[in-house]
C-alpha cells in the first residue's frame, strides 16, 4: 500500500552516468561543468560559504551516484571519501571526497589509449 501522507514518502537524488569508450572524457568534463556551477550557484545565492576548490562535490548533491561501463568509473571516483577529514582548506572548509572529476578526466585523457584498444 501506497502511504496516504505525502510526507511520508521520501525522495532520492539520482546521478546515473552512462559513458562508454572515448564518450567518458567528455562525460566526466560534463560533471566538472557541473561541479563548478553548482558552486557558483550556491555561492553566489549564499547557501554555502567560500570554499578553496571552487567547486561542490557531486556526493553533497545526490544521495546515490552509480553508472555503467566507464560511468562506472567515474561514479567510483567520485565517491571515494576523503582520508583526512581533520584537512581543511583556508576558509575552514572540510572536503567530503577525496576527488572531483576532473581526477577521472585526467586519467581518460592520459590513457584513452590504453584503456579502448579498437
Amino acid at each position: 500500500m501506497f502511504p496516504s501522507d505525502k510526507t511520508k514518502c521520501k525522495s532520492y537524488n539520482v546521478l546515473s552516468i552512462e559513458s562508454a569508450n572515448y564518450k567518458a572524457y567528455m562525460t566526466s568534463e560534463f560533471i566538472g561543468f557541473l561541479e563548478l556551477i553548482a558552486y557558483y550557484s550556491a555561492r553566489d545565492n549564499y547557501c554555502i560559504p567560500e570554499r578553496e576548490s571552487g567547486r561542490v562535490a557531486m556526493p553533497e548533491l545526490f544521495d546515490l551516484i552509480s553508472g555503467s561501463e566507464s560511468g562506472a568509473i567515474i561514479a567510483a571516483s567520485l565517491n571515494v571519501p576523503t582520508k583526512d577529514k581533520a584537512n581543511k582548506d583556508a576558509y575552514g572548509n572540510t572536503q567530503i571526497n577525496e576527488n572531483f572529476a576532473s581526477v577521472t578526466s585526467a586519467l581518460y585523457e592520459e590513457h584513452a589509449k590504453t584503456l579502448y584498444v579498437d
